[in-house]
């Protein structure tokens, strides 16, 4: 289980099953379970020591008759205990936990991660260095320009890369290719780069990808049609000037989007209902777009779990104006 699983299961927000035999013998009735619950402070074994110390000090876990027991304190954390009928197979509860675990996990991987916290930014040498050293699994470059030469440097053994993140200076299709075969690459945003028709085909081969940023790329409706072939991709934001009305049409052969985000592109109404038909989308930002209001009460009416905001302000349902929250 990766980082982000497991602090996950930490806070709280999984419980972890246990036959008390196996585990903790004589702690807990022999014909029960025992079900964890872990603040982030307090990792599994703390528990699982913490309970064998009460057996060596004689000092039995208080009865907790059908009812979750609270106030056990360790360290900066606590944990409930509670019984569950024998019956309930640990085997088959463990697998639904990690089951659980691994879709959410999953889930959380298809939205943007946070930008990293303002403060002195390590250079991209040395944000290199740090992932080759296994500190870091990122490469962000809010305010430091680079270039294709700064970029050659990556290598396809580059594994542990997951995050691009270039917001400063030009980085062109020739930086494309060595971007497009870094294996783990999962977030991708490259703010002031006019990434064209070409390099959209080979990001295209990417496995991984899920999110793509291309705020200012100079690509067309055709090289956003072959996006269609990453079987990863989940979260499109696009803008330039060379996007036409078209490439709602083209972004409607995306099945897989959860997310899509359009900057500049003079959509219509019957691009809207391109759109529409995307599965599983579940977010939609239009910025300059060219929808009338009949356009957006057609889409409400027909999407109504679509979360929606038109420059910048979110859409109220059943009202084809922008609303007065601003995103």
């Amino acid at each position: 289980m990766n980082g982000d699983a497991s602090s996950w299961l930490r806070r709280g927000m999984t419980q972890v099953f246990l036959r008390s035999p196996l585990m903790v013998p004589h702690v807990l009735h022999p014909k029960s379970a025992a079900t964890l619950w872990f603040s982030n402070s307090v990792s599994f074994m703390q528990a699982i020591n913490f309970i064998r110390a009460r057996k060596r000090q004689r000092q039995p876990l208080p009865p907790t008759h059908g009812a979750p027991m609270r106030g056990l304190k360790m360290q900066r954390g606590w944990f409930e205990c509670r019984l569950i009928p024998q019956r309930m197979s640990s085997l088959a509860l463990l697998c639904v936990v990690l089951l659980f675990c691994v879709a959410c996990n999953r889930e959380a991987a298809s939205e943007p991660e946070a930008d990293p916290a303002p403060g002195v930014e390590a250079s991209y040498d040395e944000q290199l260095r740090a992932g080759r050293a296994g500190q870091t699994s990122k490469i962000a470059l809010l305010t430091t320009e680079i270039s294709d030469q700064d970029l050659a440097a990556l290598r396809d053994d580059d594994d542990w890369l997951k995050t691009l993140i270039v917001d400063r200076g030009v980085v062109s299709d020739q930086s494309i290719a060595a971007i497009s075969q870094l294996p783990s690459l999962v977030h991708l945003r490259l703010r002031e780069s006019p990434i064209s028709d070409q390099g959209l085909q080979q990001l295209a081969k990417h496995p991984k990808l899920q999110i793509l940023n291309l705020p200012q790329c100079a690509a067309t409706a055709e090289g956003v049609q072959q996006l269609s072939q990453m079987p990863s991709l989940r979260n499109l934001r696009l803008g330039g000037d060379s996007l036409g009305a078209d490439v709602a049409e083209a972004v409607s052969e995306l099945e897989g989007l959860r997310s899509l985000h359009l900057i500049g592109v003079p959509v219509d109404d019957q691009g809207l209902r391109s759109i529409a038909s995307l599965p599983r989308l579940t977010s939609l930002y239009l910025d300059d777009a060219s929808v009338t209001g009949r356009g957006w009460d057609w889409f409400v009416e027909n999407r109504p779990k679509v979360h929606v905001h038109v420059d910048q302000h979110h859409l109220d349902r059943g009202d084809a104006a922008a609303g007065d929250h601003q995103h």
